[in-house]
């Protein structure tokens, strides 16, 4: 948990806990009784108030349930006392509800309420002097804004209005001030649970020669201003967090400058506390995304912030608009509010999913760059970079009859999904880049005029085209389970493109495997562009003129029927289903067995004998490479030892081109179900036509093991082995053996 909304209130500290209930144990007494118990308790009382006589000035202190009472004490007792002074009280248009309600019941009993807002007024605290004449009977306002973290300066506010009347009574609502900034005032309220003591507990400080009527009748206690008996173990416990709280302005300091400079990193994100705010206290808004959704998402991951004050209950506040802050804005404030506990870690943990949350509405797929800092748009060109780079190292040409590359001049007809659109899947997968380039745009950029593009090709189309490409693809997302097919739309078109025209391109762009077995020998070249994120599609557009060499391997095994999967019977024939936690009795009714034990993707097919469309580690190049005879430095191997194992490889083709060298390892009389061959090492290499180059690998005893159930230790039989090399897991060029000892 991270808890990032001390404004609203804090976790009690331990010394604060610890006075309660010493109190409740040893001194329960009514400090109105006379004997040592009273006494005891009266004792527990007089030093609170000594030590918060000590922090606000000299005068007088009563406890009261909280600020909520006693900003009621201190306006209504203060107005009733002086009302012969005036009739006018001056306030400000950001005050808490226990301050602006109050206001309200004065104007009702015939008082004349002047509201400043900050907007309004550069030097605010001038402003509200300046509002005050001989009938200003009291002015009321907050030390610290505990929404937006706004500070008045209130020492030289109580300087400035008793120059210009002594007689107006100044009260200060100090919640969020006390132990932060400077204080004055003839009264002053403080709240027990924003500084770590219990809710339930707080105080009204009364300058010394300052008046005010009680609002409760009753048995006279603390002199007749607050009857009640007084909660002695929570008066306790205020004293104790006074006098623990480690608060700095330091620390702070460096908490919020960690924030902002998080915040500066995300782009559309618009601080609303300006340069005079307390340090603790940091507003912000995500344009775009509405508070109540950000705060969920955050609380989801543990995290809780506020979208501003917690008495408002989640209703946008009338304060953000006294401060100049647009109602777009105000909608989707959020704030941050830290305590002397508060770590950089756990800021970091905060921006974390506030990142995630703002990818998910879309913060960063607006037009225009108004959402991004120039320091990020700086880093475009280098993210372009790599994302193009990473799709065309992944790129997988999985069959190709000669058609690829295209030879100069030829015309292309492009149909099918995602030619205008960038292929995506849903959840961690859902991922919109800046400056996309689509399918289209990167063939026109490539090809020019030599490509054309049809909605609906017709069946003289396809067949009078050059060569036909068709864009096909599926969803994969988290919670959903898709059919092992193409929608059924593209798997119409591809059928048509195949049966019309056999210099047929298929560009699959998917997460994970499909059917194919109806079209892909008759297609001239099949693609594997995965999902080619921002920068993809120009990469596989270079692939299919040539200028990019394809080297993609298959991380996964693709069956020729879904049949012959481990997973056959735990999904309805061609059935789409969702996983909702919402329902359990769709989860109980498709929670899908995984019996195939340690058989997991290649190592099912290979062990089965089934024999895949596409297998594990597949993919062809435009060049041709040639494994040399390998080499084993030793034929056995014990305990603690390591075999080395080079190989050469050499382009024979006719362009520069990579070769991915594959490892496999396998028993050949194994005691327990172990797969065929298990891969334990690859090496990638790029070489120039005619070059060649020596592949190392490197064998330990370890790799040769197996998980022994019974000892729940790893295992190696002594015996016979075999050390496999190829270009995938079905293509294995040599096999040496090694005996395990």
């Amino acid at each position: 948990m991270i808890y990032l909304d001390s404004a609203a209130t804090t976790k009690p500290c331990e010394q604060a806990a610890d006075a309660i209930l010493s109190a409740m144990q040893n001194s329960f007494g009514n400090a109105s009784s006379l004997h040592g118990m009273g006494i005891r308790s009266e004792k527990i009382i007089a030093s609170a108030k000594k030590t918060l006589l000590a922090k606000l000035g000299e005068g007088d202190i009563i406890f009261t349930s909280g600020a909520t009472e006693s900003n009621n004490t201190a306006l209504l007792g203060a107005a009733e006392t002086y009302k012969r002074s005036g009739d006018r009280i001056v306030t400000t248009a950001i005050e808490h509800p226990s301050v602006a309600n109050v206001m309200t019941k004065l104007e009702e009993r015939g008082f004349h309420v002047e509201r400043l807002a900050p907007k309004d007024h550069p030097d605010f605290v001038q402003a509200l002097a300046d509002a005050v004449d001989e009938h200003t009977v009291l002015v009321s306002c907050m030390a610290v804004n505990n929404e937006t973290g706004f500070v008045n300066d209130v020492k030289r506010l109580y300087r400035l209005v008793k120059r210009k009347n002594p007689k107006t009574i100044v009260h200060i609502d100090a919640v969020q001030g006390f132990l932060k900034v400077p204080l004055d005032g003839d009264l002053i309220s403080i709240s027990g649970h924003k500084i770590h003591a219990s809710k339930g507990i707080g105080a009204l400080y009364i300058r010394k020669g300052i008046r005010i009527s009680p609002l409760l009748a009753g048995g006279g206690q603390q002199k007749n201003l607050r009857s009640g008996t007084e909660p002695v173990e929570l008066i306790a416990g205020l004293e104790a967090a006074v006098r623990a709280y480690h608060g700095t302005p330091e620390h702070f300091g460096a908490l919020k400058a960690h924030l902002l400079d998080g915040l500066s990193a995300l782009g559309g994100i618009t601080v609303n506390s300006g340069e005079n705010c307390v340090l603790n206290i940091v507003n912000f808004s995500v344009e775009g995304v509405r508070s109540e959704i950000m705060l969920h998402s955050l609380e989801e991951r543990g995290i809780y912030v506020s979208s501003g004050s917690a008495c408002s209950r989640g209703k946008t506040s009338g304060v953000l608009a006294a401060f100049g802050i647009p109602d777009k804005l105000a909608d989707s404030a959020i704030r941050v509010s830290m305590c002397a506990d508060t770590t950089e870690a756990d800021i970091d943990a905060m921006i974390r999913p506030l990142i995630a949350t703002c990818i998910r509405f879309g913060l960063y797929d607006r037009k225009g760059d108004e959402k991004y800092k120039p320091e990020l748009l700086a880093k475009l060109p280098e993210h372009e970079a790599a994302a193009y780079r990473t799709s065309s190292e992944g790129i997988v040409l999985l069959r190709n009859d000669g058609l690829l590359p295209l030879k100069p001049g030829t015309k292309i007809l492009a149909a099918g999904q995602f030619l205008d659109e960038i292929p995506r899947g849903a959840g961690s997968a859902a991922v919109k880049g800046y400056n996309n380039v689509t399918l289209r745009q990167a063939l026109e950029e490539q090809f020019g005029a030599r490509v054309t593009f049809a909605e609906k090709p017709s069946k003289e189309q396809f067949a009078a085209a050059d060569v036909v490409l068709i864009s096909v693809g599926t969803l994969d997302a988290e919670s959903i389970e898709r059919p092992f097919a193409l929608p059924s739309s593209a798997e119409k078109l591809v059928q048509q493109a195949v049966g019309a025209n056999p210099r047929t391109v298929v560009l699959v762009n998917s997460g994970s495997g499909i059917r194919m077995t109806g079209w892909a020998d008759k297609a001239a070249a099949i693609l594997y562009g995965w999902y080619p994120g921002q920068n993809g599609f120009r990469a596989i557009a270079k692939v299919l003129a040539g200028e990019l060499n394809p080297s993609g391997k298959l991380p996964i095994t693709i069956e020729k029927e879904f049949a012959d999967s481990p997973a056959k019977g735990t999904i309805p024939p061609d059935g789409q289903f969702y996983n909702e936690c919402r329902n359990e009795r769709l989860i109980q009714l498709y929670d899908i067995p995984y019996t195939e034990g340690v058989l997991v993707g290649y190592r099912w097919y290979d062990t089965k004998g089934i024999e895949p469309l596409f297998p594990f580690g597949h993919g062809l190049s435009y060049t041709t490479f040639e494994l040399s005879k390998p080499r084993l430095s030793a034929k056995a191997i014990a305990d603690g030892e390591k075999v080395k194992i080079s190989v050469r490889l050499t382009n024979t083709g006719t362009l520069p081109g990579a070769e991915v060298v594959q490892l496999y390892v396998s028993e050949k009389n194994p005691a327990v179900i172990r797969p065929v061959k298990e891969l334990k090492g690859f090496r990638k290499t790029e070489l120039t036509p005619g070059a060649s180059q020596v592949m190392e690998y490197e064998i330990a005893y370890r790799d040769l093991a197996y998980w022994c159930d019974l000892t729940h230790a790893w295992r190696v039989n002594p015996g016979d082995f075999e050390i496999l090399l190829g270009t995938s897991s079905a293509d294995i060029r040599h096999t040496l053996p090694l005996i395990a000892k």
